[in-house]
C-alpha cells in the first residue's frame, strides 16, 4: 500500500499532475516507462477514479498477468496497448472481461495459443493485434466464428496454410495481416476466395506465382501487400492491372520498366510502396509523371538526383519516401521546389547543409524526416525559422539547438490548432474549409467542442461539417479507438454530457479562437427527445 508522498512513484505523481492540468484528457501513454507490476497496479488503482481515461498505453514495460488483472477493473477502457510485455494467457483471461474494450494491441505478449483462444471469444473487440505470440493454428481456431472483429493482425505466428484457411472462413473481418507465417500458394488461394476482406497483408510469405495470381482478379480488396513474396514480373503486371486496388505494396520484388508503366496507368491507385525493388532513374521519372498517386514510397532503390528532379512539377503527391538513395544536395533542392508534398522522408540520402536549407525554406512541408545525413549545425539551424513543420526528425542534434527546434515545432503545432478551430468555425457557419494535414494534431479538447456543436447546432451546410468530422474521427482517432466513427461519436452520451462549462472555459483560455463557437454547455439542457432528433439529423446528413 502506497501512502506517503515519498512512497508514491514519480510516474504516478506525473500522471496525477497531467490529469489535473488537462481534465479532459482521455489517453495516457506510459510506453517504455520501466513500470513493473507493483507500480503499474498502483497506477491502475489511481486511474479507477478517472473514468474519462478510455485509452491506455503500457507497451514495452516488464509487466505480467498481475497488471492485466488490475486492468480488468477499468471497465471504462475502450483501447489498450500491452504489447511487448509478459501478460501471458492469464493476463488474456483478465483483459477478456473488459466490457467496453474495442481496441487491443497485445503483440509479443507471451500469449501462446491459449491466450489467443481466450481473446478470440471476445464479443466487444473490433481491432486486435496478437502478432509474435506463437499462437499457431490452434490459436486462430476460435477466430473463425468471432462476430465482432473487423481488424486482425496475426503476423509472425506460424499459422501456416492451415491457419490461413481457417481465417479465410471468417465473414466479418475486413482487414487482415498474416505476414511472415509460412503461408504458400494454398493459403493464399484460400484467402483470395474470401469476398469480405478489403485489406490484406500477406508479406514475407512464399506464395510465389500461383498465390499472387489469385489476387490479380480480386473484386473486393482495396489494399494488398505482397512484399517479399517471390512474385515474378508477369504476375506483378497482372496485379498492376487490377482497378479495384487503391493501395498496393510490392516491396522487395524486383520491378521492370513495364511493371512500373502498368502501375502508373492504373488510375485507381492512390498509394504505392515500392521499396527495394531495384528501380532506377527511368522508372522514377515514370512514377513522377502520375497524377493520381497521393502517397509513394521508393526507399532503398537505385535512382539518383537525376531521377527525383522529375518530382519538382508533380502536383498530386502529398507523401514521398525517397530515403536510402543517393540524392545529395541537388536531389534535395529539386524536392524542395515541389508545391504539393506535405510529408517527405529523405533519411540517409547524402544531403548536406545546402540541401537542408532548401528543404527548410519549403513553405508547405509539415513533416520531414532527414536523419542520417551529414549535416552540420549550419544546416540544422535552418529549421529553427521554419513556421510550417509539425514533425521533424533529425539525429545528433546539439542540445542547445535541439531545445530551439522543439520550441519551433511546438509553436507551429499550436498555431495550426488555432487555424483549424477557425476553419471548423467557418464550416459550421456555412463556409468551406480545407482538410489540412494538421488535423492529425487536433487536441481532444477541441474535438469535444466540435462534436458538441455539430451534434446539436447543425443548421446549414451539414454535409461540409459531417465531412470534416468524419475525417477527424475515422482517420485520426481510429488507430486507438477501433470502432469510433461518425455515427458512434454522435451517439456517445459520454462525450456529450461529461463536458461542462469550466472545461470549456479552460480550453478557451488556451485556444482563444475557440470562443467563436457557442458554449456547448447550453446544449446539455436539451430534452432527450430533442437530442434524438438532433442525432437523427446528423446521421441523415
Amino acid at each position: 500500500m502506497l501512502e506517503s508522498t515519498e512512497e508514491i512513484p514519480e510516474v504516478i505523481l506525473e500522471m496525477k499532475a497531467r490529469i489535473r492540468d488537462y481534465p479532459s484528457i482521455t489517453e495516457l501513454d506510459f510506453e517504455d516507462a520501466e513500470l513493473d507490476d507493483v507500480v503499474s497496479v498502483a497506477l491502475v488503482d489511481k486511474l479507477l477514479l478517472h473514468t474519462q481515461i478510455i485509452s491506455l498505453i503500457l507497451s514495452s514495460n516488464p509487466l505480467g498477468a498481475q497488471t492485466a488483472m488490475a486492468l480488468a477493473s477499468m471497465s471504462h477502457l475502450t483501447a489498450l496497448d500491452v504489447s511487448n510485455t509478459e501478460i501471458g494467457p492469464d493476463g488474456a483471461v483478465a483483459l477478456a472481461t473488459l466490457p467496453r474494450l474495442v481496441w487491443l494491441d497485445a503483440k509479443n505478449a507471451n500469449l501462446g495459443p491459449n491466450g489467443a483462444t481466450i481473446l478470440a471469444k471476445s464479443s466487444t473487440l473490433t481491432c486486435l493485434d496478437i502478432e509474435e505470440n506463437v499462437v499457431g493454428t490452434e490459436g486462430v481456431l476460435e477466430l473463425v466464428n468471432n462476430a465482432s472483429l473487423t481488424s486482425l493482425s496475426v503476423r509472425e505466428n506460424g499459422i501456416g496454410d492451415a491457419g490461413a484457411r481457417l481465417l479465410a472462413c471468417n465473414t466479418v473481418l475486413t482487414s487482415l495481416n498474416v505476414d511472415h507465417n509460412g503461408i504458400t500458394f494454398e493459403g493464399a488461394w484460400a484467402l483470395a476466395r474470401n469476398s469480405y476482406l478489403s485489406s490484406l497483408s500477406i508479406a514475407e510469405n512464399d506464395i510465389g506465382k500461383g498465390g499472387a495470381l489469385a489476387f490479380a482478379s480480386h473484386h473486393r480488396l482495396k489494399t494488398l501487400d505482397v512484399s517479399s513474396c517471390q512474385v515474378p514480373n508477369e504476375v506483378l503486371s497482372e496485379l498492376a492491372k487490377n482497378t479495384n486496388f487503391t493501395n498496393l505494396k510490392i516491396s522487395y520484388n524486383p520491378l521492370t520498366y513495364e511493371n512500373v508503366t502498368l502501375l502508373v496507368q492504373n488510375t485507381t491507385l492512390n498509394s504505392l510502396v515500392l521499396n527495394y525493388t531495384k528501380i532506377g532513374d527511368e522508372e522514377v521519372r515514370i512514377l513522377a509523371g502520375t497524377r493520381n498517386l497521393r502517397s509513394l514510397s521508393i526507399r532503398g532503390n537505385r535512382f539518383s538526383a537525376n531521377g527525383v528532379t522529375s518530382f519538382t512539377n508533380n502536383s498530386s503527391l502529398t507523401f514521398l519516401d525517397a530515403s536510402h538513395n543517393n540524392l545529395g544536395n541537388h536531389g534535395a533542392m529539386s524536392l524542395a521546389k515541389n508545391n504539393s508534398l506535405t510529408y517527405l522522408v529523405v533519411s540517409n540520402c547524402a544531403i548536406r547543409d545546402e540541401g537542408a536549407k532548401a528543404l527548410a525554406n519549403n513553405s508547405l512541408l509539415t513533416g520531414l524526416e532527414i536523419e542520417s545525413n551529414p549535416l552540420t549545425e549550419v544546416g540544422i539551424k535552418a529549421f529553427i525559422s521554419n513556421i510550417q513543420l509539425e514533425t521533424l526528425q533529425l539525429n545528433e542534434v546539439p542540445e542547445e539547438i535541439n531545445s530551439e527546434l522543439n520550441n519551433t515545432i511546438d509553436l507551429n503545432r499550436k498555431v495550426k490548432e488555432l487555424q483549424f478551430v477557425t476553419q471548423v468555425t467557418e464550416v459550421a457557419k456555412g463556409c468551406r474549409a480545407s482538410q489540412a494535414s494538421f488535423l492529425r494534431h487536433l487536441p481532444i479538447d477541441i474535438l469535444l467542442i466540435i462534436l458538441s456543436y455539430v451534434a446539436c447546432k447543425i443548421k446549414r451546410n451539414p454535409e461540409n461539417i459531417t465531412t470534416v468530422c468524419r475525417f477527424i474521427l475515422t482517420t485520426i482517432r481510429s488507430s486507438r479507438t477501433g470502432t469510433l466513427n461518425w455515427s458512434t461519436a454522435v451517439q456517445s452520451v459520454s462525450f456529450f454530457k461529461k463536458w461542462d462549462e469550466q472545461r470549456y472555459k479552460d480550453v478557451c483560455s488556451r485556444f482563444p479562437k475557440a470562443t467563436l463557437l457557442p458554449d456547448p454547455a447550453m446544449a446539455y439542457k436539451m430534452e432527450d427527445q430533442e437530442w434524438r432528433r438532433a442525432n437523427r439529423e446528423c446521421q441523415n446528413s
